[in-house]
């Protein structure tokens, strides 16, 4: 069966951000190590198994990072490349949306895996394991799309467009949390009562996502490219 361009660009991005996240997993993996086990070595009295913190929730954390800049990047990077060689901003769309939803749930297996571990050697497991299993690789995907539409801001309109769309991309982070029950609530939205059930937060999660994914669509449908 004949591969659509789609497909093949998608393939070519899991190659390329999947190498780029290879690294940052191993760097995180040896910085993670060091501080769990130096502290012992020199016979330090802090480690961090001293503190409220898993491999989980450091990487998943430091994932979204890694997510909102490689989402920042693409316009940047991509999308002159692969138009040149005859890839239609659909193709582009497309091929990119499904290399990050495939990336999101490698990076989230292979978190869980370096969990799973961490659990048999120290019994060290994050509460709510599900729940964050679920919810993780919706928040990498939405921190790609927040930094691919700011990315469309800047790219396709000014500066100014540009901070207006980092402004919203915060209104969404902040819903998102609150659905979420992230601790760190803003005290003035408290009132909304936006938390809810897991199944809710998914939902609204999803929507977010195909929102944010339809916008980026029609921003970037007849964006021009920058030579």
């Amino acid at each position: 069966m004949k591969t659509t361009k789609a497909f093949q660009l998608g393939l070519d991005q899991i190659r390329t951000m999947g190498s780029w996240m290879l690294w940052f997993v191993g760097i995180y993996a040896i910085s993670y190590l060091s501080v769990l086990f130096i502290p012992d070595f020199f016979n330090l009295d802090w480690s961090i198994r001293e503190i409220e913190w898993t491999f989980f929730h450091g990487m998943i954390n430091s994932g979204k990072i890694f997510f909102l800049i490689c989402g920042l990047l693409t316009l940047w990077i991509f999308i002159k490349y692969y138009v040149s060689n005859g890839m239609t901003r659909n193709d582009y769309f497309k091929g990119t949306m499904g290399a990050v939803v495939v990336l999101s749930l490698i990076l989230t297996v292979i978190i869980t895996i370096f969990s799973i571990v961490e659990w048999f050697f120290f019994s060290n497991m994050s509460t709510g394991f599900m729940a964050l299993f679920l919810k993780a690789p919706l928040e990498l995907v939405l921190y790609y799309l927040l930094g691919w539409f700011i990315g469309a801001g800047f790219y396709r309109y000014s500066f100014f467009a540009g901070l207006f769309s980092i402004l919203l991309s915060i209104i969404v982070l902040i819903v998102h949390g609150e659905i979420w029950g992230e601790a760190g609530s803003i005290p003035w939205l408290e009132w909304l009562n936006l938390t809810t059930s897991v199944g809710g937060a998914v939902v609204i999660s999803l929507f977010l996502i195909i929102a944010l994914a339809a916008v980026i669509r029609h921003l970037i449908k007849d964006m021009r490219i920058k030579i």
